[in-house]
């Protein structure tokens, strides 16, 4: 989780190495989302992504644009 009050340097990111990373597409399994939402939405069943997980994701990206000078 973030840190609460984390601040970075104006000029962070130009000290920053820039990582490049190539992976296979065929090392994962295909998802068909569509099917996903289907069996959810009509059928009941669990969601393919627990709702908790979005909403930290949501509070993860709240407070990375809160920091943010370019939402300011």
């Amino acid at each position: 989780t973030a840190a609460a009050g984390r601040k970075y340097a104006p000029d962070a990111a130009a000290e920053l190495p820039w990582k490049v990373k190539e992976f296979a597409v065929a090392d994962f399994s295909k998802v068909n989302f569509y099917d996903y939402c289907y069996e959810y939405f009509s059928q009941g069943k669990e969601s393919f992504i627990p709702v908790e997980q979005t909403i930290h994701l949501m509070s993860i990206i709240d407070t990375c644009r809160n920091q943010s000078d370019i939402f300011a």
